[in-house]
């Protein structure tokens, strides 16, 4: 695996006012989490660094394979790439040669592929259903993006998944609407009244399972993975969370309302169980200048 030197030339900001004002200062951020690239902003600006290849002035962007891919796995999988993984993406692109139509389309695959990948799905799908099914509600960029360190695919990846779920079951929100004072049934019937709320997908017939596994022993953060994890609310799950992992990961930020609704309406209306209806979206996020704007 090639690696990427991150050469910072040169950066020189003026500012003028007629009072005197402290000079803003370098900061670093570690949007990525610690040990992964960071961002560096004078102020509140965010510096662009100048990346070049290794012993050469041959300038590395956005639109070269590699580095392409290499971001998706900061981006969506929150670690670096191993070398197989790497060389095979960056093949799936390079492989059509200087044939644009066929690169165009290639890095559509590539940048889709990481979504559907088992990893993300065990990992940040993962932290999303969690507040879905549990809490009804989405989890925001600045949520989302702290909890879904905490279960990094890897060797150590099921555990993080399992200590994942009893943190989140014992934080205050989660408390407060799943009081502590709750009988196993009455926990149950609450946490699945939640997931017919914000899924229509009725687990009811199964409650008596949960209850017994509470009484058995499990924690309510087993049972609540056991909830989110049935097949059918996951596939319930699938295009919200497909929509706002984009955001997440290509635009670091938020969804504004309207664009989050505007293709949410795509995958579910306009072009259900299309293909694509995904990719179209997916190429509007990486062909777009705020994208592009980040490197």
């Amino acid at each position: 695996m090639r690696k990427l030197i991150i050469a910072i030339l040169a950066v020189m900001i003026v500012a003028a006012s007629a009072a005197a004002q402290n000079a803003p200062t370098l900061r670093i951020v570690e949007s990525n989490g610690p040990g992964l690239p960071a961002d560096l902003y004078y102020g509140d600006i965010k510096v662009k660094p100048v990346r070049v290849r290794p012993g050469t002035n041959q300038r590395i962007t956005i639109d070269d394979a590699d580095f392409f891919v290499m971001e998706h796995y900061f981006d969506f999988l929150n670690r670096y790439p191993d070398a197989g993984g790497l060389s095979y993406w960056t093949s799936q692109i390079t492989q059509c040669g200087t044939n644009a139509s066929c690169v165009d389309q290639a890095r559509i695959t590539v940048s889709a592929a990481f979504f559907i990948e088992l990893e993300f799905k065990n990992t940040g799908y993962y932290v999303y259903r969690f507040y879905k099914g549990a809490l009804a509600r989405k989890p925001t960029y600045e949520e989302f993006m702290p909890d879904r360190r905490l279960v990094v695919g890897g060797a150590n990846e099921e555990a993080g998944r399992a200590s994942y779920a009893e943190t989140f079951t014992q934080r205050p929100e989660f408390t407060q609407k799943y009081p502590a004072t709750m009988t196993p049934t009455q926990f149950v019937n609450a946490l699945l009244a939640t997931v017919k709320q914000i899924s229509n997908v009725d687990l009811s017939s199964q409650a008596s399972f949960y209850v017994g596994e509470l009484n058995s022993g499990q924690t309510r953060g087993q049972v609540v993975r056991q909830v989110i994890e049935t097949p059918a609310f996951d596939q319930s799950q699938n295009n919200e969370a497909f929509v706002r992992m984009q955001y997440f990961g290509y635009l670091r930020r938020n969804p504004d309302e309207g664009g989050e609704a505007f293709w949410l309406n795509i995958l579910n209306n306009k072009l259900p169980n299309d293909a694509t209806g995904y990719r179209a979206m997916v190429a509007a996020f990486i062909l777009s200048k705020e994208y592009r704007e980040r490197f």
